[in-house]
């Protein structure tokens, strides 16, 4: 009896020492700074862009896990909503994003940005960077507090 617990533990502690730990959450409200137009490869900062500094650019919040989350915020005059999938090491996957579609003068700055085009993320201090696929370009988030 004694000998089957010791086994069972064996194999209870080899099991859980090959898992992989979570991935990094990036829950939090985020606001977008810049990112790499993909149409014509610019860097676009959206400080410069009317209204983000009265909370009228492109914020998310983001809830997760570490696994599975959901997207919710604005893009200057619409509501987005959505959500995402997290996987070691930094990848992020089946985003999906929708919302409203009113009409925005201000979107003519932010023509080739999407949140759907990328594929990695990483999470230093207070600012989050997703890597478009194909590492055609990237977005810089700022941690809102």
């Amino acid at each position: 009896m004694i000998r089957n617990i010791f086994i069972g533990t064996i194999i209870l502690l080899l099991l859980t020492s090959f898992q992989q730990p979570k991935p990094k959450s990036i829950t939090g409200k985020w606001s977008l700074l810049s990112y790499t137009d993909v149409n014509t490869g610019q860097i676009v900062f959206t400080n410069s862009i009317p209204g983000y500094y009265n909370n009228n650019g492109i914020t998310y919040q983001f809830t997760d896990d570490g696994e599975k989350g959901e997207i919710s915020g604005n893009n200057f005059c619409n509501t987005a909503f959505g959500s995402y999938e997290l996987e070691n090491p930094n990848i992020i996957k089946e985003i999906y994003c929708g919302g409203t579609e009113m009409y925005c003068p201000q979107y003519k700055y932010i023509r080739g940005y999407s949140l759907a085009n990328a594929n990695k993320y990483n999470v230093s201090n207070d600012t989050l960077t997703f890597t478009y696929k194909n590492n055609a370009g990237v977005m810089i988030f700022l941690k809102v507090k």
